[in-house]
This record gives structure tokens, C-alpha cells and sequence, in this order.
């Protein structure tokens, strides 16, 4: 279950009991934590010279229930995320990627493109081509973005953990009209990542110069797609952990 206003094309996210975290920014997909109880928002570190709606703002207008949702026969969600592909090449011991069985392979596309029209036909006004999987191992993500788009989708949004978010793909997804592009940060070094991820400590670096390049590939071509990032507080003393992280990569982001 993930909230009245998302759905997911894909199994319900199983429970993980007794998983001593606490979620620092409210996921796009996420307005429950593992164990049903509601995810705050944090204040956010906005940068300057950004109009555009906050992206804890969007989330909280998603994944709150309204009047008219609390009927036996509510109205379609404002926002979808459909599992094109489960694929990750991180194991985080939080995911529940790891809790589910791992199917391999790809969605077909032809059934894709009919879930997008059924959705749309239903008065779904969001999409994401991804949900447990890493959005950027997918070999036709911005073909996915750019399908949803001409579906009439308006948004259309990524998350990625960022090691796989290379320049190339980045801009062909921008091309293609995404929306919303947001980091999971679930890290504060390479360290720490190494211990999260059960990866090589040198993706940090990797995942670092992606979010920079992300930038200078969205003020480059004139992208009108919001850059945020989330992380996760697994500790009281986490958010201190990350100040550097944040304070390195703020002006690369519209909010943290």
C-alpha cells in the first residue's frame, strides 16, 4: 500500500518490521513507511532563482487524501509509476528491492504504451517509468519519457540512485520532456555508500560528477526539468553526516 493517490503497476511493496530508520524527504513513491506510519517532510535548502513548485509541495498534494477521495469508488490517482524493469545494481539493506523477488527482464513494450493509454484515459495527470528498479539501466528510458509525453502526459518523472545517470542518457531523457529528475543521497562519502549499497566506494565520486553534469546539461540546453535529491536519516546524527554532501551539491539542485 503507498497511498490513495499513487498507484504502481507492479506487486505491493512488502512490510520490513523493525528497520530502524526514519525517511529525512518524502519519496515520490512513498507515503507510508514500512511499518504504514505517515512520512513527514523535512523544511527544505531551495536555490535561487527557482519558480517552480517545491517538489515536497508536489508530494504532499499526491499522497494526501482529500474529501473526495474517501469514498468506496474514489477518482483515479493524480500519479503512476509503472515497473518497466526491477533490475538495481546497488543491494541496500533498507529496499525492499531486496525483500522481493527478483524478476528479470523488461516489461514489453506494447504493453506499456496500453497502460499509458488506459491511464491517461482514466484521468491520471503523472507518470514514472520506473519503480523498483534503477530508472537508468533501462536501454529505452528516454524513449519511455518521451512516450508517456506523447500519451499527453505533462509529467513525467525519474528517481535514480545516480550512478547510472550518465550525460548521454540524462539529456536524451530531458529531450524526451522529463519533468522531474530526483538523487536518492542515501549516503553522506564513499564510505558509507560502500556500507548502504553493498557497492565499490568509488561510485560516490561517480554519482557526484552525474548530479553536476545534470546541471550544466539542464542550463545548457534550456531543459525545463526540476533536480532535487532526498536522503535518508537512519540515526539522530545522520543529517550531520550529510551537511557537506548537501552543502558541495546545493547549487546543483532546485530543492534538498
Amino acid at each position: 500500500h503507498i497511498g490513495p493517490q499513487y498507484w504502481s503497476m507492479t506487486m505491493a511493496t512488502p512490510k520490513m518490521p523493525g528497520v530502524p530508520f526514519s525517511i529525512k524527504l518524502v519519496d515520490e513513491m512513498a507515503g507510508y513507511d514500512s511499518g504504514d506510519n505517515v512520512i513527514a517532510p523535512i523544511d527544505s535548502v531551495v536555490t535561487k532563482a527557482q519558480k517552480r513548485e517545491k517538489i515536497t509541495e508536489r508530494i504532499d498534494r499526491v499522497v494526501r487524501v482529500p474529501e473526495s477521495h474517501k469514498t468506496l469508488t474514489p477518482p483515479a490517482p493524480i500519479a503512476v509509476k509503472i515497473d518497466l524493469m526491477r533490475t538495481c545494481n546497488y543491494k541496500c539493506g533498507f529496499c525492499a528491492h531486496t525483500k522481493i523477488d527478483r524478476q528479470t527482464g523488461s516489461m514489453d513494450w506494447s504493453v506499456y504504451l496500453g497502460i499509458l493509454e488506459q491511464l491517461k484515459a482514466c484521468g491520471v495527470e503523472e507518470v514514472a517509468p520506473f519503480f523498483f528498479g534503477e530508472s537508468f539501466l533501462h536501454p529505452r528510458i528516454a524513449d519511455a519519457v518521451q512516450a508517456a509525453r506523447d500519451a499527453g502526459f505533462e509529467y513525467v518523472f525519474l528517481t535514480t540512485n545516480g550512478s547510472a545517470a550518465t550525460q548521454a542518457k540524462v539529456q536524451a531523457c530531458m529531450k524526451a520532456g522529463l519533468s522531474s529528475l530526483k538523487f536518492s543521497l542515501n549516503y553522506s562519502d564513499a564510505q558509507q555508500l560502500a556500507e548502504i549499497a553493498n557497492v565499490s566506494p568509488k561510485m560516490f565520486d561517480k554519482v557526484v560528477r552525474n548530479i553536476k553534469a545534470a546541471r550544466a546539461i539542464r542550463d545548457q540546453g534550456g531543459f525545463k526539468c526540476g533536480l532535487y535529491a532526498s536522503y535518508i536519516e537512519y540515526d539522530s546524527v545522520q543529517g550531520e553526516r550529510m551537511k557537506a554532501l548537501l552543502e558541495e551539491l546545493a547549487p546543483y539542485l532546485d530543492e534538498v
